[in-house]
């Protein structure tokens, strides 16, 4: 259960179910009071007759970091709060700007509140970008040409969510195919769900989002691509796709 704590929260969750806008949230973030937990040997940490806690000369601290998919990440927290999904271990939390945290660890990967229904993975590349004012924008994506990317199937399948934009996606004649995977463009990472149709792309995702937004995965950020065929579609030489639209005997002829 996750019940958000302060704005930045409400704003986390609104992007990662989609009612949000992605874009909004990175850039709030950026200036939002977050939290480090420091991990050390507290057996001799005593507290003085006010509460006040000593930390005894030479103590030394360390940032929480997760091992995760063979590589470390440096975890960070929306909340006081958040941090005991990630940690059974004593610990001491530390307010810091999201800003001045990623500015003082370059190259690093960070990543949201690990344990909790709603976080996100930050690649350097990403972060990168957000320091540099290129914010993502809200509303399906473009690439340009000649932007890097790693495509492939997601290593912690969606099912249930596949299933329901499956379901969703048969009600559309206009899509053709439906395709999913985990990408890292431009640094960033991502579920990118798409699909093949000649239809509008913002028309269309506005369509689909509205029948499979509550089914989204937490913490997972997801972009959508519209392509106008197989041909020129970032996922298909990839991925296999999900769905397809089967074709009545004339069209399997004549189309």
């Amino acid at each position: 259960m996750f019940d958000p704590e302060n704005d930045i929260e409400r704003q986390l969750v609104a992007a990662a179910d989609g009612i949000g806008g992605r874009g909004t949230f990175a850039s709030n973030l950026l200036d939002a009071t977050v939290y480090v937990a420091m991990l050390g040997d507290f057996s001799k940490v005593q507290a003085d007759d006010d509460g006040k806690v000593m930390m005894p000369t030479g103590m030394t601290l360390n940032l929480l970091s997760i091992r995760k998919d063979d590589a470390d990440w440096l975890a960070f927290f929306t909340s006081p709060k958040r941090i005991f999904a990630a940690t059974q271990d004593a610990h001491a939390c530390g307010p810091d700007v999201a800003r001045d945290l990623f500015q003082r660890h370059p190259g690093v990967r960070f990543l949201l509140n690990p344990g909790s229904d709603y976080g996100k993975e930050f690649l350097p590349g990403e972060i990168a970008d957000m320091l540099a004012g290129k914010l993502v924008a809200d509303g399906p994506v473009e690439y340009p040409a000649g932007t890097q990317m790693l495509i492939g199937r997601p290593s912690d399948y969606p099912t249930a969510f596949v299933e329901k934009v499956r379901n969703a996606l048969g009600a559309m004649p206009d899509v053709e195919a439906g395709y999913l995977a985990f990408a890292v463009i431009g640094g960033r990472g991502s579920l990118l769900l798409e699909m093949i149709s000649k239809t509008d792309q913002s028309a269309l995702a506005e369509r689909l989002m509205s029948q499979i937004r509550p089914g989204i995965p937490h913490g997972r950020p997801l972009d959508i691509r519209v392509s106008p065929s197989v041909d020129v579609a970032i996922t298909a030489g990839s991925v296999e796709p999900f769905y397809q639209r089967k074709r009545g005997f004339f069209s399997r002829f004549f189309s």
